[in-house]
């Protein structure tokens, strides 16, 4: 599949767990199922993409708020990155985690200080369909 089609799917799932009204579980199981998916391509064991999908499903479902007292999206982004833990066992690739946990949770806790700074309009548009599709956009690292 397309990475930039499965990035566009992806910020849709994000930003669609987080409007108003629609339950969080879009994102929080959308996102899961679509990264299963597409690592279903992958030569991986059956347990490395069922434990990676738990613990994005779990990464997806916290802003950290209960542990630190506030939202904190460098924490969010940096454990979304290490759900992937399980394949970098398989494929050995453990710069790559370590990279994409990193870029995750610079952008993500950025990304949130700077829209929120700013006062930016639509600012959890651009922050949700932004982290959705920084997702998928960052999975080449764990390859």
């Amino acid at each position: 599949m397309n990475i930039y089609l499965l990035a566009f799917i992806s910020a849709l799932f994000y930003r669609a767990g987080g409007m108003r009204g629609l339950n969080t579980k879009i994102r929080d199981l959308g996102c899961p199922t679509l990264y299963l998916l597409s690592w279903l391509q992958h030569p991986y064991p059956w347990w490395a993409h069922s434990l990676s999908f738990l613990l994005l499903f779990a990464s997806l479902t916290t802003y950290w708020d209960s542990v630190v007292g506030e939202d904190n999206f460098y924490l969010h982004g940096f454990a979304i990155g290490l759900a992937y833990f399980p394949y970098a066992i398989v494929s050995g690739n453990w710069w790559g985690l370590i990279a994409r946990s990193l870029i995750l949770a610079t952008f993500m806790g950025i990304l949130n200080w700077w829209a929120n700074r700013g006062k930016l309009p639509f600012s959890d548009w651009i922050e949700e369909l932004l982290r959705g599709a920084s997702i998928v956009l960052t999975f080449p690292l764990v390859y």
